[in-house]
């Protein structure tokens, strides 16, 4: 039942030898005291597995939606785990007011001068709402995204984003706890995805440094793509347009590096084939190419059917004599390319 759950809201362990990487990452950014210098704060904690190997248990809060995790860590406190219970507390991220956090977290919270040590550092749920073309593991019911006090909030400024959740932990993060540390694991759409352009216009910060590995590592996680680790400093502004990041296989082997482009304001694959449409005129249709996306997290479900109508959610273009040669470049390119 835990595990259903987690599915539905999008919850999931972070491996421990992402947790043990990423706290070394985070040592490089911040220094090899960066323990005792700064507060660290996991408002998506869930049982608290990503701040396992922290030192400073006097620095350190943990929140989360549920009360059941909150019992669970302080069970593990019981047998060891190095947190405070006082640090350990329910707390609704995506609803609730920063009025209901601990005082010591909330005097950091509210102060513009202390915030600068603060270090938000979580995995927060990857859910996003449901469509007939949703990965599974990855939907959720639309009201249960888009009726949060931060979607409605901020929705209007930010646009499609906001239907992930994550992307709302990561607004909040940068709208009201701004100067902040941001140390979070999350898909590279906040980085390139199209649906990401007017959260890259408001979430304007920099990024210190990131590494990707498979998601397919992480509990109950079946698909091919990258999850980044990525370290965000929002006491400086910048708009993101490329990073070189370090790529890592299952075994934590660093396999090499990856340019990372923002790619707003370009020309997008999409355009270009859906272009062709024009050249379909005069042309007996020949089969129906399925264009979705414009990154490799929507390899999976770019395919050819004989007819529109074998599409539940029919997005793309009609295959042609007059297009023969360029739909089979833009399927040969998602599906041979991205998937090597």
């Amino acid at each position: 039942m835990d595990r259903l759950k987690r599915e539905i809201t999008g919850s999931f362990f972070t491996p421990q030898i992402w947790v043990e990487l990423s706290q070394k990452y985070l040592a490089d950014v911040l220094g090899e005291n960066w323990q005792d210098e700064y507060y660290i704060w996991d408002c998506a904690a869930g049982t608290g597995n990503l701040l396992t190997g922290l030192t400073n248990k006097n620095r350190i809060w943990a929140s989360t939606l549920d009360r059941q995790d909150v019992d669970v860590m302080r069970d593990r406190i019981l047998n060891g785990a190095n947190l405070l219970e006082s640090h350990v507390f329910q707390f609704d991220f995506l609803n609730d007011g920063f009025e209901k956090l601990p005082m010591e977290l909330q005097e950091i919270v509210n102060n513009p001068e202390k915030r600068k040590k603060l270090v938000i550092y979580i995995n927060p749920p990857y859910a996003e709402v449901a469509t007939s073309r949703t990965r599974t593991g990855t939907g959720i019911n639309k009201n249960k995204i888009e009726q949060t006090k931060i979607h409605n909030k901020y929705s209007s400024i930010v646009g499609i984003a906001m239907k992930e959740l994550f992307a709302q932990f990561l607004v909040r993060i940068y709208a009201e706890i701004n100067g902040c540390v941001l140390a979070e694991f999350s898909t590279l759409k906040a980085l390139s995805g199209p649906n990401f352009l007017k959260f890259r216009k408001f979430f304007q910060t920099k990024l210190e440094k990131c590494f990707i590995i498979p998601a397919n590592t992480f509990d109950n996680v079946k698909g091919f793509f990258p999850i980044g680790f990525k370290i965000w400093n929002t006491s400086k502004t910048m708009i993101f347009t490329k990073i070189k990041v370090n790529v890592y296989d299952k075994h934590r082997n660093l396999v090499g590096n990856k340019n990372f482009y923002s790619w707003d304001n370009k020309k997008l694959i999409n355009h270009w084939i859906i272009e062709t449409r024009v050249s379909n005129q005069n042309h007996e249709n020949i089969a129906f190419l399925g264009c979705y996306g414009n990154d490799f997290l929507n390899q999976n479900i770019i395919r050819i059917q004989r007819t529109k109508e074998e599409f539940k959610e029919p997005r793309g273009t009609y295959i042609t004599q007059g297009n023969l040669t360029k739909a089979c470049i833009y399927y040969i390119f998602f599906t041979v390319f991205f998937c090597a």
